[in-house]
């Protein structure tokens, strides 16, 4: 088990800051379960993930919630954009 740290972009970052950190196991974790995890471990993040309208970034490239997420990996968390 190694502790991953993640960036909080935008509107995410408002209650926790800009990074918090998530143990993943040596073999990997799926970003869904991931975002679990984060879910319950931050409850300021869980109605935005619950939106299902979150992107995850990981070693800057944005990947699909079964995109295994590896220990020595850098992982964003991105809100959804609105404007005009």
């Amino acid at each position: 088990m190694t502790e991953v740290q993640i960036e909080l972009c935008g509107r995410l970052a408002d209650q926790l800051g800009r990074q918090i950190s998530a143990v993943v196991p040596d073999r990997g974790l799926a970003v869904e379960g991931l975002l679990a995890t984060l879910s319950t471990t931050f409850p300021p993040l869980e109605v935005p993930i619950a939106s299902g309208r979150i992107k995850v970034c990981v070693n800057d490239e944005i990947v699909s919630q079964d995109y295994v997420v590896q220990p020595q990996d850098e992982v964003a968390l991105f809100p959804p954009v609105s404007g005009g």
